[in-house]
């Protein structure tokens, strides 16, 4: 959305995003959030998303699935934030068949003839293909969608024993439900879950950063290690890489590790990069 001028509205785009947000939630269809082109991004991260994204990271992908749930919660009381979302989503439907083989075995059904069965019955595999009418289809090999749209389908499906009978499958196999994410992040190589959050009016950036730290600290144990994205790290690595400029003819004190302070007095353009302790061209230096 592209707001007009500043000369004419009544209200800065900070204002109006923080009104946009605070009504957001009266919709339950969905989730929206609005979010704030970021003007400078110095660490290669998109410049669209929610100011404070917070990477939790684990090498036990369960770990994490335990975790978020509870992360989530917090944030969401948080003061500090308005407006949480997490990119990892469990919420893809999956039926995990698990075969019963002593059963089988003692029914005389072979794990082989179990799972051809299931993949004749469900996976659409190709068999073969036909030409009618000067054009080639494909011969696929699948149950009709309403036998299979529900676990309880599995009762229709028989499989024949080496003795010749007939045995429904769900005397052979054990279903459980489970949802699942529909996609897996890896951050450094981690699996991992990035949480956004917009801020609540007032809050900056850094309060943010810091809200999330004490939340992580809460939740989270010592198998887990976190990192920042976006503009929550674009803020992190510029607060700790401040550049000062002498300017001509300017003083500065500057602290000596002896616990003696030291005077620059030299008439020219001098930067000192704090985070590094670098500093370029220093050629004169009286003690005071």
């Amino acid at each position: 959305m592209r707001l007009v001028e500043p000369e004419e509205r009544g209200r800065s785009q900070q204002e109006i995003v923080q009104y946009v947000a605070k009504n957001m939630g009266k919709f339950s269809e969905g989730k929206a959030f609005p979010i704030q082109d970021q003007t400078i991004s110095t660490g290669g991260a998109a410049r669209f998303g929610l100011p404070v994204q917070f990477v939790v990271q684990n090498l036990d992908f369960n770990k994490i699935k335990e975790k978020l749930p509870k992360f989530l919660e917090e944030a969401n009381k948080h003061p500090t934030f308005q407006g949480v979302d997490v990119n990892l989503k469990f919420n893809k439907p999956e039926l995990q068949i698990e075969i019963d083989r002593l059963k089988a075995n003692e029914l005389g059904v072979s794990v082989l003839d179990i799972s051809q069965t299931l993949q004749l019955a469900l996976s659409g595999r190709r068999l073969g293909y036909f030409i009618m009418n000067g054009k080639q289809y494909q011969v696929i090999g699948q149950v009709d969608r309403s036998d299979r749209d529900e676990p309880v389908d599995l009762k229709s499906f028989y499989v024949r024993s080496n003795k010749g009978e007939n045995i429904q499958l769900d005397n052979l196999v054990k279903m459980t439900e489970l949802s699942s994410p529909p996609q897996l992040y890896h951050f450094n190589r981690y699996k991992s879950a990035t949480v956004s959050a917009g801020l609540a009016p007032g809050k900056t950036i850094g309060d943010g950063v810091i809200a999330m730290n004490e939340i992580a600290a809460k939740v989270l144990d010592d198998s887990f290690s976190t990192s920042l994205y976006g503009a929550a790290r674009d803020y992190s690595e510029s607060s700790s890489n401040t550049t000062f400029a002498l300017l001509p003819g300017a003083r500065a004190h500057l602290p000596h590790p002896g616990g003696t302070v030291r005077k620059f007095c030299r008439s020219a353009h001098y930067h000192v990069h704090c985070a590094s302790g670098f500093c370029r061209r220093i050629t004169q230096f009286v003690d005071v």
